[in-house]
């Protein structure tokens, strides 16, 4: 009796979503900031604050968030961008990158404030995240939020014998049953 509960809790263990990516922050040496937070195994929020002040070796900082994929995983991804740099959004570039590929989505020369969305799509291994690069690293830095939600992958359909192999399995345990009482 206890072998079937404990078969019944494994599988269920096992078929607990994972998060949808779990993110490491770095501010690359600069006085750049951020959070996160995650409402559902499928969605996370991050923040970013680019950096502001601090040049190390002359060179401006670039604060990220960087996550694995653990599987192939698509996100809907909603943005806002603002910049407190008072030469706009040209000197406090955000955007996001899949392996060593940048892809910028502020507009540099746009207004301060910028959103946008799109869907983002990565395989599993790869390593994906956003970005604030701080060029000038003074007179203001950038802010970014990114909400992210996991795009539910499409159903396998079940092929036509799953039926017949369904109703086989339920004979077969019916006819056992019935061998146990005779």
């Amino acid at each position: 009796m206890i072998k079937p509960i404990l078969a019944a809790t494994l599988i269920m263990a096992a078929a607990t979503a994972a998060p949808a990516a779990t993110f490491v922050f770095d501010a690359a040496g600069g006085n750049g900031s951020g959070s996160q937070a995650v409402d559902q195994p499928s969605e996370f929020a991050l923040t970013l604050l680019g950096a502001n002040g601090v040049v190390a070796n002359g060179v401006a900082g670039r604060t990220t968030y960087t996550a694995t994929a653990a599987s192939d995983q698509s996100f809907d991804i909603a943005w806002s961008f603002f910049t407190f740099d008072r030469f706009g959004p040209a000197a406090d570039p955000f955007g996001y990158f899949v392996g060593a590929t940048n892809t910028q989505l502020s507009d540099g020369s746009g207004t301060g404030f910028q959103n946008g969305e799109f869907t983002l799509t990565v395989t599993a291994g790869d390593v994906f995240g956003f970005y604030i690069d701080s060029t000038d690293d003074v007179n203001g830095p950038g802010f970014a939020t990114v909400v992210g939600t996991e795009v539910p992958s499409a159903a396998v359909p079940l092929p036509a014998s799953g039926g017949l192999l369904i109703g086989s399995l339920i004979g077969l345990g019916l006819y056992r049953r019935r061998g146990r009482r005779a």
